[in-house]
């Protein structure tokens, strides 16, 4: 499907470059690593963003206690009536259910999640529901799948990728936890950081920290974040611990008005799934892999185009494994930060009750 913007050779490359980076990267040492000017670096970065490929923070939240924990309700709700403390992402579905994602703290993963239940059982059943243990992506390769202005699928060719993958057997099922737990310990400030940054990651910090206190005065906040204790924070707390592991790519290139946007639900072999997730991932079309060891499971949100739905479906049924598509609704989808305002500075952990 063609696109309408053609990214030249050096956006490809600086893509390719950047996402290679890991941990967190001031603009200073991505123009260094990247071998760009500081000016053509934020030209890039600028650029992408209004081409609708965004760039972002990619955080290990296991690091900061937090949890992912899918539940899928059997009728739509909407938004309005969905219980929102802890929620991550809402996404109605076009067959009549509901996708939410929640991030729970992992240490009260019990109290919280029965609180959630309890809310949400107000409107709606439960359908399913999925705790994540384990999540992987791909550096996207658009080297690859982006060619002259046109999102291009290869689909035998990433049919041999994934058999390859089987064939070494990658072995990794084993070391997936059913739970990660906090190794160090953070507070309200680390939170409040990474929240803003997710959205504004190549922000200066004297402008992100401007804009955390013009949140924290708006929700009526006592408190002022300080630059020194920001500087310590970012780097002490967040970067030292590598609560930041990369840049990520949120490529959403193609038309909404010719897309199916939902989410792939692969069932089976663990091991299976992560050959297969290993190389969706890698395509702009698919996002990360979620795995759920409990339920043998793997979810994958994708948006293709409406054309490429029979292949998909094809190349999905020679993995091997099970499989179901939950087509969501693009248009009223709702992404959120982590929770930062759900953890108390007082008392030093989470605010697990609502009204």
């Amino acid at each position: 499907m063609r696109y309408s913007v053609l990214l030249t050779s050096r956006m490809l490359d600086f893509i390719d470059k950047i996402q290679g980076i890991e941990g967190f990267a001031s603009l200073r040492e991505i123009s260094r690593r990247t071998g760009l000017p500081h000016s053509t670096v934020w030209y890039f970065i600028d650029k992408l963003a209004k081409y609708r490929i965004p760039l972002t923070i990619d955080i290990d939240i296991s690091k900061i206690g937090l949890s992912r924990h899918v539940i899928v309700l059997n009728k739509r709700v909407e938004l309005e009536k969905v219980f929102k403390p802890f929620l991550g992402f809402y996404a109605p579905a076009l067959s009549n259910k509901t996708f939410l994602l929640y991030y729970i703290p992992t240490k009260q993963l019990n109290e919280v999640l029965s609180v959630i239940k309890r809310k949400l059982r107000e409107t709606a059943e439960i359908y399913e529901e999925y705790p994540i243990c384990f999540e992987y992506s791909s550096k996207v390769n658009f080297k690859e799948y982006f060619v002259k202005g046109e999102v291009v699928f290869k689909w035998n060719c990433m049919r041999t990728k994934v058999m390859e993958n089987f064939k070494n057997k990658l072995g990794v099922s084993g070391k997936i936890c059913e739970q990660h737990e906090v190794q160090h310990k953070f507070d309200g400030v680390d939170l409040l950081i990474l929240a803003f940054m997710q959205m504004y990651p190549f922000e200066r910090l004297k402008k992100l920290v401007n804009k955390i206190n013009m949140f924290l005065k708006s929700h009526g906040y006592s408190f002022t974040l300080t630059y020194s204790k920001a500087r310590y924070h970012l780097h002490e707390h967040i970067i030292k611990r590598g609560v930041i592991r990369k840049f990520r790519i949120m490529a959403s290139l193609l038309p909404k008005e010719k897309t199916y946007y939902g989410v792939l639900m692969l069932k089976g072999d663990l091991d299976k799934i992560l050959s297969v997730g290993i190389v969706l991932t890698e395509h702009p079309s698919f996002g990360r892999l979620h795995v759920s060891k409990a339920k043998k499971t793997g979810l994958i949100y994708f948006a293709i185009p409406v054309n490429e739905a029979s292949n998909l479906a094809s190349f999905l049924s020679e993995t091997g494994l099970d499989w179901d598509i939950l087509f969501l609704d693009r248009f009223k989808r709702k992404a959120y930060t982590i929770p930062s305002e759900l953890y108390s500075v007082f008392t030093r952990s989470w605010v697990t009750r609502s009204k």
